[in-house]
């Protein structure tokens, strides 16, 4: 088996050689790995151009394909249109989404592991023209509702926290320093956090991206998780933290 997955980059490669094309590594939260002698990846893109067209496929590092997309371009190279779809681990779709740019139109399915329709969504500029909601027997339900994760107390109590926590680093003052750093982590079903990692790693001086990590990472506090239909469900929250001298 494992020289069955070691091949099949490896064919996929040779063909996409064709068109000159290339591979992208990505770790956790997407960010591009560029050696990856020097730091792990996760999941592997193989990107092909042919002419007006662009195709995206995405796999994990055992090449189990999770994803592809197909963007199309007009003469001028503006995107007219895309067509997407996401797959489980398992090679079973997981949701299919269709985009024209010209006609301002969306439609997306998004399906249960066993192949059942969980959702169909169709949008026109960007408004909501239909859309129906089932459950795994294919019975429709009620459209689900979503809390997104947020610190105790809220906005309120998280801006009162950095206040009284957040230290700008002497070494950044001294080059004048100045920066937005995204902090990216998962909010578990029981408000713990776990993965901190800089999503813009190297856009701001390293001392500003290590006092952000520092002041999400000793936030004394839980989460209050995000929530489906009432019941707690893990996320991934990105977190800005801008660094300005006054």
């Amino acid at each position: 088996m494992r020289r069955l997955l070691f091949f099949i980059p490896i064919f996929l490669l040779c063909n996409f050689a064709l068109a000159q094309n290339y591979v992208r590594f990505l770790g956790k939260y997407d960010i591009e790995v560029k050696d990856t002698s020097k730091n792990d990846f996760t999941h592997f893109e193989l990107i092909q151009e042919q002419g007006n067209v662009i195709l995206v496929h995405r796999f994990l590092k055992d090449s189990t394909k999770i994803y592809e997309n197909t963007i199309l371009f007009d003469s001028l190279g503006n995107e007219i249109g895309s067509s997407k779809k996401e797959f489980f681990a398992s090679r079973k779709t997981k949701s299919m989404e269709r985009t024209d740019e010209l006609a301002k139109e969306k439609s997306t399915k998004t399906f249960y592991e066993n192949g059942a329709l969980k959702s169909e969504v169709f949008l026109r500029d960007s408004e909501v023209v239909s859309e129906k909601y089932y459950n795994v027997d294919g019975a429709e339900i009620p459209k689900p509702e979503f809390s997104s994760p947020s610190p105790k107390d809220g906005v309120n109590g998280w801006n009162k926290y950095l206040a009284s926590v957040l230290r700008y680093p002497q070494v950044a003052r001294n080059v004048k320093a100045e920066g937005t750093v995204i902090v990216s982590f998962r909010v578990d079903e029981e408000g713990q956090i776990h993965d901190l990692t800089v999503l813009n790693r190297g856009e701001s001086h390293d001392s500003l991206e290590r006092e952000a990590l520092r002041v999400v990472e000793e936030y004394p506090h839980r989460w209050v998780p995000a929530t489906e239909n009432g019941v707690p469900i893990e996320t991934v929250v990105k977190l800005p933290l801008r660094f300005k001298l006054s």
